[in-house]
């Protein structure tokens, strides 16, 4: 009888990424916070939520018995302050703009930049199995808007959206 069940890369990929981020974070100075979830209030500081998996899918590999589970790590890099856009010259925005991308930069692309795998390096250093064998940058969106401190609106935040794809290839076990 052959076994059904087929295992996911995705919970230890996204630990792996997960803990890189933090290591990275830790290092940063003025300090970045991370997060697993959507953050309910914002102090003036910037911030990393890790999301979660998505759209985790897989396709019959060409035996019909190994499959390619492919899958997106998603989150977003967040900088809130308490000025307004008009304060400091007018610069707010785009300084915001450059903080976020400066984090994105030095944490978020540089967990997965300096982990991608290739030339017997494993990606994101995962040697047990299931373990990807490709990682991908997704997509970066980035938006700016009026920040809110409770319920009040205040200061200005930036926010980029960002998603990297892996691959891996399981068979059932």
């Amino acid at each position: 009888m052959t076994s059904t069940t087929l295992p996911s890369a995705a919970p230890a990929t996204y630990a792996a990424l997960y803990g890189f981020i933090v290591a990275l974070a830790a290092a940063q100075t003025p300090p970045v916070y991370v997060v697993q979830a959507d953050l309910e209030q914002f102090e003036p500081a910037s911030y990393i939520v890790v999301e979660g998996v998505f759209d985790d899918q897989y396709a019959i590999e060409s035996t019909g018995y190994t499959f390619i589970e492919s899958f997106n790590i998603e989150g977003y890099c967040t900088t809130f302050t308490g000025s307004g856009p008009t304060e400091g010259g007018g610069t707010v925005p785009s300084d915001i703009m450059t903080q976020v991308y400066a984090t994105f930069t030095n944490v978020v692309m540089a967990a997965v930049v300096t982990n991608r795998g290739g030339n017997g390096v494993p990606v994101l250093g995962i040697t047990s199995y299931p373990h990807p064998f490709e990682v991908k940058a997704h997509i970066g969106n980035y938006t700016h808007s009026p920040g809110f401190q409770g319920e009040s609106q205040a200061g200005w935040q930036g926010t980029l959206r960002w998603s990297f794809e892996f691959r891996s290839l399981v068979s059932p076990i």
